[in-house]
C-alpha cells in the first residue's frame, strides 16, 4: 500500500504507519466497539482507554470531532485546528478549546486533558428551512 488516509486537502496524509487493520462485515454494537478499543488499547500500549493522545498540528484542519462522554482528548502542547466539534451529540460554538489548564476560551475537563489547544474554526451547518 502506497498511501493511506487522506482528505480533500492534497498535503495531509496520515504520516505515521499502521499497525493493524480490522474489518467487519457487519456494525459493531456500542459493547462490541468498546471491545476492540479495549483490545487495541491492551495490544498496542495505547495507555488508558477512551483517552487518546494527540500531538501539535497532526488533525487535517477538515476534520470534525466528536467526543462522547467519558473518553477524553488529551492535547499535547501546542494547537491543532479542526472544522467542528460535537461534545455528547452537543454541536460546539467555533473558538478555542481545551482544558482548564490548556489557557483556551472554552474550557472542559470532562471532555479535553492536557496544555493543548483545539481551535474550531466552523459551527456545523444548519440544514435551511423553507417556510411556503
Amino acid at each position: 500500500m502506497r498511501r493511506a488516509g487522506g482528505s480533500i486537502y492534497e498535503d495531509n496524509w496520515f504520516p505515521g504507519d499502521i499497525g493493524e487493520i480490522i474489518v467487519y462485515k457487519s456494525a459493531l454494537s456500542d459493547a462490541d466497539r468498546q471491545g476492540v478499543e479495549s483490545y487495541l488499547n491492551a495490544k498496542w500500549g495505547l495507555g488508558i482507554a477512551n483517552r487518546l493522545a494527540i500531538s501539535t498540528d497532526i488533525l487535517p484542519p477538515g476534520t470534525a470531532v466528536t467526543i462522547e462522554s467519558g473518553a477524553i482528548m488529551d492535547l499535547a502542547a501546542g494547537t491543532n485546528t479542526v472544522r467542528t466539534l460535537r461534545l455528547n451529540g452537543t454541536w460546539e460554538r467555533p473558538g478555542t478549546w481545551g482544558s482548564s489548564t490548556s489557557g483556551a476560551v472554552h474550557t472542559n475537563d470532562s471532555f479535553f486533558a492536557g496544555s493543548g489547544v483545539l481551535r474550531v474554526t466552523q459551527s456545523p451547518a444548519v440544514p435551511a428551512m423553507i417556510v411556503r
